[in-house]
Order: structure tokens, then C-alpha cells, then sequence
């Protein structure tokens, strides 16, 4: 059971890159398109990025990479809070959850 929840958590990682160096190219495309508009008579893509308040303003614009990047981090925490749980039940001799519900039930309720 362990193995998998930790293969789960490199994926997040893996996953987190992936958006982390997405966002990177995505930096850079626009440097490039940017520079490019200098020399042609509409600057669309820098007229857009000044209408947005160049990303100072979070009401205005927020980077679509930053606020993703939370999600790995979210299914990461989860599946190394089931790591900890697993190895708690395999190791320490825990009561499961199910055993622990079994007996709320069992015990709370008169026959």
C-alpha cells in the first residue's frame, strides 16, 4: 500500500515541474512576442499586459501557473498524510478507521 501513495507523490512532484517549467516557456514566448511587437504598428500583447496591470494587481490578474502549482501540492499532502496512516497501522499496530467506526457503533447503541 505504501508504495503506490509514494510513486502518487513523485507524480505530484513530477507534475509540479511540469507547470512550474510551463509557465517558464510561457515567460519567455511572450519576452519574445513582446520584443517582436516593437517593429509592427499594433502592440496588442503589451497593450493587453499594461490593461492587467502587469501582473502587479492580483485583483486584476492572477498567473494561471502560480495558483495551479497548488494543486500537486494539495494531492501530494494527502497521499503523504495516507503514508504516514499506513505505515502508523503497519508499523505501531494502530486500529484502522474502519475498526475504530465499527466500534463507535457497536458500543454506542445498547443491543
Amino acid at each position: 500500500m505504501v508504495f503506490p501513495l509514494i510513486a502518487g507523490i513523485l507524480l505530484c512532484r513530477s507534475w509540479r515541474n511540469l507547470i512550474d517549467n510551463y509557465g517558464k516557456l510561457n515567460t519567455a514566448k511572450f519576452k519574445v512576442i513582446n520584443r517582436m511587437e516593437i517593429d509592427l504598428p499594433v502592440q496588442a500583447f503589451s497593450a493587453e499586459w499594461v490593461a492587467l496591470g502587469k501582473g502587479v494587481r492580483k485583483e486584476k490578474y492572477r498567473s494561471f501557473t502560480q495558483t495551479e502549482k497548488a494543486v500537486p501540492l494539495v494531492f501530494g499532502a494527502i497521499l503523504l498524510a495516507l503514508v504516514v496512516y499506513v505505515v502508523a497501522i503497519f508499523f505501531f499496530n494502530l486500529p484502522n478507521v474502519e475498526d475504530l467506526i465499527f466500534d463507535y457503533l457497536y458500543f454506542s447503541y445498547p443491543p
